[in-house]
């Protein structure tokens, strides 16, 4: 066997020459993708099914090339929350990725926005799946401190008119989390105003949360954009932020409104009369549309 064929995660696991453990390793990750299907996801069209297929596709290369474990979850929720992908191990060769018309399938959209119910109860369920990998470990390795990752993904359109909970149990249960070992999360919103004030405010980090279009190329885009943050927060790395050039190419609209960053680049106001501020010029400075609807707090 050549000195650079891949190793499993297991035998990454190893004492150094000075015989210390080392502090944190990933030997698994378990992704927990949780995507909108109520009824105004209609006009993002096919790219939730196109995109988290080929999610699916991207964290499978990954686990075949770093012999990583990843454990991959998909839950559609609009009045309810369904299961319809569960504990799927990508690293299995013989794993079977769904088709493009079955998750398609699974993405029909109809109904309300149950959100917050929804994502607290999958980040438990999520903690569960970790907490029984890592016990199904050996003692050998488990003795080492090794980290089972377990990243959240969530995609929504709108804001929630479904849940029993609400915005400060989400945010407590994000921030409870966030302290926790290996724990990411990762927001895409459209229609919610700017989604990395609003995902703060839910708990999320800004530099994880992107605003995208609410039409089916800046959702493509957008979602394009965050498998390539899910990319690295599987392989155990921490998440890079979007970058302004990611946030200006998943936003879509034209129009923008007065924010702080328009106004740390000395951009003044506009007195348009349809009541919207001129784009602009350099697209790296373009902001997200206006908080259109209140959250419930």
């Amino acid at each position: 066997m050549s000195n650079s064929t891949k190793l499993s995660s297991y035998q990454i696991i190893k004492r150094r020459n000075n015989d210390t453990s080392p502090t944190h390793h990933s030997v698994a990750t378990v992704l927990e993708a949780i995507v909108d299907a109520s009824g105004s996801m209609l006009s993002m069209g096919n790219a939730p099914s196109e995109q988290i297929r080929q999610l699916m596709l991207d964290q499978r290369k990954l686990a075949l090339d770093t012999g990583i474990k990843i454990y991959f979850n998909l839950t559609v929720f609009s009045d309810l929350p369904t299961l319809m992908i569960d504990n799927a191990d990508l690293s299995d060769p013989d794993y079977e990725i769904p088709s493009y018309s079955d998750i398609q399938d699974m993405l029909s959209p109809d109904g309300l926005t149950r959100f917050y119910d929804t994502v607290i109860e999958r980040v438990a369920a999520q903690k569960v799946s970790a907490n029984k990998i890592f016990k199904a470990l050996p003692y050998s390795i488990r003795c080492l401190n090794p980290t089972v990752n377990r990243v959240l993904y969530v995609l929504t359109d709108g804001d929630d008119n479904r849940s029993t909970m609400r915005i400060t149990d989400l945010r407590n249960c994000l921030n409870t989390n966030k302290t926790q070992k290996g724990f990411t999360a990762v927001f895409l919103a459209a229609n919610i105003g700017d989604a990395e004030v609003v995902g703060e405010q839910m708990g999320f980090d800004a530099d994880t949360s992107l605003t995208i279009g609410n039409d089916a190329h800046y959702a493509s885009v957008g979602m394009t954009h965050a498998t390539s943050l899910l990319r690295a927060c599987s392989g155990g790395s921490a998440p890079p932020p979007f970058t302004q050039t990611m946030r200006c190419s998943s936003q879509g609209p034209t129009y923008t409104y007065q924010s702080a960053a328009h106004l740390a680049a000395g951009i003044p106001e506009s007195d348009d009369e349809d009541g919207y501020n001129t784009p602009p010029p350099a697209p790296s400075l373009r902001a997200p549309p206006p908080l259109r609807r209140s959250l419930r707090v």
